[in-house]
Formats: structure tokens, C-alpha cells, sequence
């Protein structure tokens, strides 16, 4: 009886211990999610990008483009046993989704958008909301978006602007303000975007402003450059017929590339830097009467 009795006890330890590993193998796999799984709920694809224990964090996109009406981005999601925070848009994540409408507020907590997250939903027909916690607007994430209209802020916590990350936002109007915490705005950032009707102020502290940037916003009647700007690079105002008045080119500018100011007729004159300043061939082509006059300043190296 005493060897049936251990031999029953065994049998019963050996089933607790399957049991529980059994339960811990399925807690771990809920817990244990990868970085780069996915997920889908609703409207929404979601990227696991980070996770410890209880929470984590993701990037969003679109389940699929036929996704419409107003966008209504969420601050948090659960899935399984873990909360997740969305922190980034990611690449392409409503790419060609024309049937989005309306506002399109990014909640806070997102601090990245990413290239082409945007681009070419050309029925979004209201106001752009930025989020306080956005750092990087990456390459052509607004790109073709004409009809979103009104006044344009950008974030102070904003730092990087990508190449053609508003191109042909026709649809924004008024000034434009770079804030100081913008270090590099891209090629073609916002060229084309002809319904800029203000004044665009670059702040001190924004270092590079790349080629053709603001070319084509033919509406803009002003332009202040900041001090931390070096080069006025290749076609940066090209076509910025509405810029008039006195144009001041800062002391730090040791050049100014090629076509950066063709075609903007209107200004009636020019500030160039005290310092030496190379301007390269047709800088300010079809602007005959600032060609003339630039020939009487100091230290123009070209011409």
C-alpha cells in the first residue's frame, strides 16, 4: 500500500508541475510581445515599439485605406494584459487614404510622424492640430495635402522638419512661424505652398534650410532669416513673387546658392551681409532691378 500510495503522490506533483509550467508559459506569451508585432483593432494597425511588464509603446497606421470620415488617432490602446501608448505615426501610415475628411488633430504624446504618413490624403479639408510633444516631421508626411486650410502652428518642442514634409499644402494660409527649436528644415519642405499669405519668420537658432524649401510661395509678402543661417541654399525663395519691401540677408550668410531669390520681382531692395558673401550665378534672376543695385556692395565675391 505505501508503494501505491508514493506512487500516486508522484503522478499528482508530476500534474502540478505541468500545470504550472503550463501557466507560466501562457503568461509569458501574453506579457512577452516583440518589438515589431503587430496588431490590429478597429481602424487602427498598431507597431509594438517598446515594452516592459504592464505597458509599452506603439506606432499607429491605417488597417486598411478604405478608412474614412474624421480621424480619431487614440492616446492609448490595450492589448492582451499590456497598455500600450501611441507615440509615433508610422511611415506611409495613411498614405493615398483620400477618404479621410475633416480636422486632423495628432493627439498628444506622439513625437514623430513619420515619411509619407500624410501624404496625398487630399480630402482632409480642415484645420492640422500639432501635438506639444512632437519632435520629427519626417519627409513628405503632408505631402499633396491641399485642402487643409487655415493658419499653420508648429510646436516649440518640434526639431526637424524632413524634405517636402508640406510640399503643395496649397490649402494653408497666413504667416508662418519656424520656432527656435527647429534646427533643419528639408528640400522642398514647403514648396508650393502658395496660400501662405503673412510673413514667414525663421527663428535664431534654426541652422540649415534646405534647397527650394519655400519655392513657389508666391503669396508670402515677408521674410526674416535668422542669424544661425550660413547659406541661403539653391532656389530656396524661388518664385516668391509676393515677398516686397527691403530683404535683409544676415550677417552669419557666406553664401547664397543658386536661383534663391529668381523671380521674386517685387523686392525693392537689399540688405547684404557686412561680411564677404559669395552670390552664385542668377541667385536673383529676373530681378533686375536688385542686380543692378547689388553691384555697388562690398564684398560680393560673384555675381
Amino acid at each position: 500500500m505505501k508503494i501505491l500510495f508514493t506512487k500516486a503522490n508522484m503522478r499528482i506533483n508530476q500534474f502540478i508541475m505541468l500545470s504550472l509550467l503550463f501557466v507560466f508559459s501562457t503568461h509569458s506569451t501574453i506579457l512577452m510581445a516583440e518589438v515589431g508585432d503587430n496588431f490590429t483593432q478597429g481602424n487602427f494597425k498598431f507597431t509594438v515599439m517598446s515594452e516592459k511588464g504592464d505597458q509599452g509603446t506603439v506606432s499607429v497606421a491605417a488597417a486598411s485605406d478604405a478608412i474614412s470620415g474624421t480621424l480619431n488617432i487614440p492616446l492609448f490602446v490595450r492589448n492582451k494584459t499590456v497598455c500600450y501608448k501611441v507615440t509615433s505615426i508610422a511611415d506611409e501610415a495613411f498614405f493615398k487614404c483620400s477618404k479621410l475628411t475633416g480636422n486632423l488633430v495628432i493627439p498628444t504624446g506622439i513625437t514623430r510622424i513619420g515619411s509619407l504618413a500624410f501624404s496625398n490624403c487630399n480630402n482632409l479639408d480642415g484645420i492640422l492640430i500639432l501635438p506639444k510633444t512632437l519632435k520629427v516631421i519626417d519627409g513628405y508626411a503632408f505631402n499633396e495635402c491641399s485642402s487643409l486650410s487655415g493658419t499653420l502652428t508648429l510646436p516649440e518642442s518640434l526639431n526637424f522638419i524632413g524634405e517636402g514634409a508640406f510640399q503643395n499644402c496649397s490649402g494653408l494660409t497666413d504667416s508662418l512661424f519656424i520656432p527656435r527649436s527647429v534646427r533643419h528644415i528639408g528640400n522642398l519642405a514647403f514648396n508650393g505652398c502658395c496660400g501662405l499669405n503673412g510673413t514667414l519668420v525663421i527663428s535664431e537658432g534654426v541652422e540649415s534650410v534646405g534647397q527650394y524649401a519655400f519655392a513657389g510661395c508666391s503669396g508670402l509678402m515677408g521674410v526674416r532669416l535668422p542669424n544661425t543661417m550660413t547659406i541661403v541654399d539653391n532656389g530656396l525663395f524661388s518664385g516668391c513673387t509676393g515677398l516686397t519691401g527691403t530683404l535683409v540677408i544676415p550677417n552669419s550668410v557666406k553664401s547664397i546658392g543658386y536661383r534663391a531669390f529668381s523671380d521674386c520681382y517685387n523686392i525693392q531692395s537689399v540688405i547684404m551681409p557686412k561680411t564677404e558673401c559669395s552670390i552664385r550665378y542668377n541667385s536673383f534672376d529676373n530681378c533686375h532691378e536688385l542686380i543692378t543695385k547689388l553691384l555697388d556692395f562690398k564684398g560680393i565675391s560673384s555675381l
